[in-house]
């Protein structure tokens, strides 16, 4: 089940309040990222007819999908690989635009794990994986002909920054992508579950982007074994009941419990913060002391600034926030 996932690279963790089957359908649709995800993944401008293929029948075991789009203006060839129940492998190949640069490549695996009813935990690896012929036949077979001729494409003054970030200030970026499917996610599920149960009758996915849906949804119908779900029910008869929708977006977007509590890098940085709000309100106690001079008063706004820096730095720890009209 883990042959060829990645051993290492970034990493992020993040409890959601939405199920297993509902994550799994999100992660596969890739068509939403233009549109969710403006300027997070890509633009909409990177809206193309996305094809999508079956490599093989599911199984028990899983499903694995070809497929061809575009992302951040570069075109992208990829495989998506279900291992059943809860990983996901995302092989993808990107085209330079000067023909003289070799392809870029970036891979993302993904755990969805349920934790509790209405709640999954997904873990995101991402980085450069381990390619056989069965996953990215076409690209690695080339690679070492276009080695001699062709080069890599440089990096952007971005990524080359995004690199040397620290851990915690990544996964401020991923908070974002996650936010921006959260309630979302959480509302269709609610009201797939009240309204329809799980058997995802009544739904018809007709875009050629839409072909994975389908056959993933008749696997989580046969194989996943899902109990019935209600949202009102009394639990009688093997039904499962979800927990009421918060009625508060902090509890939606509630980051602490959601993802800094367990991190030990977003939990060392939350500490930082506290030391250093710590040590900045002693230097603006001595700067107003000494606000006769030139230097103390210089430290006095100096250190108003940073507790500005600080409040930033600790709400992005503890609280999300995401609001689409604000997304162009």
């Amino acid at each position: 089940m883990t042959e060829n996932m990645l051993e290492d690279g970034y990493t992020y963790t993040r409890d959601a309040q939405y199920g297993w089957d509902t994550l799994l359908e999100n992660i596969i649709d890739l068509s939403h990222l233009p549109w969710a995800h403006h300027g997070q993944q890509g633009t909409r401008d990177d809206t193309v007819v996305m094809n999508i293929t079956a490599i093989g029948k599911p199984s028990e075991q899983g499903m694995k999908f070809s497929f061809d789009d575009k992302t951040m203006a570069l075109d992208r060839t990829g495989l998506l690989d279900f291992r059943a129940p809860f990983f996901m492998l995302l092989y993808s190949q990107l085209q330079p635009k000067s023909k003289d640069d070799m392809p870029k490549y970036f891979d993302m695996n993904l755990v969805m794990i349920p934790t509790k009813p209405g709640w999954n935990r997904l873990i995101v690896c991402t980085g450069s994986g381990k390619r056989s012929g069965e996953e990215m036949a076409a690209g690695s077979a080339n690679d070492s002909t276009q080695a001699a001729t062709k080069k890599l494409p440089k990096a952007s003054v971005f990524g080359r920054v995004y690199r040397r970030l620290p851990v915690w200030i990544k996964h401020q970026f991923t908070h974002k992508i996650i936010d921006a499917d959260i309630i979302l996610l959480h509302k269709q599920e609610e009201e797939r579950t009240t309204n329809r149960g799980v058997d995802y009758e009544g739904y018809c996915m007709p875009a050629t982007s839409d072909r994975v849906i389908t056959p993933i949804r008749r696997w989580v119908s046969k194989y996943a074994h899902i109990p019935s779900l209600s949202i009102n029910g009394d639990g009688s008869g093997g039904r499962v009941v979800l927990p009421e929708p918060p009625v508060q977006r902090s509890v939606l977007f509630d980051r602490w419990s959601q993802h800094s509590d367990q991190c030990k890098h977003c939990h060392k940085a939350l500490d930082g913060v506290k030391t250093w709000r710590r040590n900045n309100f002693m230097i603006m106690a001595v700067s107003i002391i000494a606000a006769k001079f030139l230097a103390a008063r210089v430290a006095l706004v100096g250190c108003l600034a940073m507790w500005r820096l600080l409040h930033v730095a600790e709400e992005s720890l503890t609280k999300g926030q995401c609001d689409h009209y604000k997304n162009h």
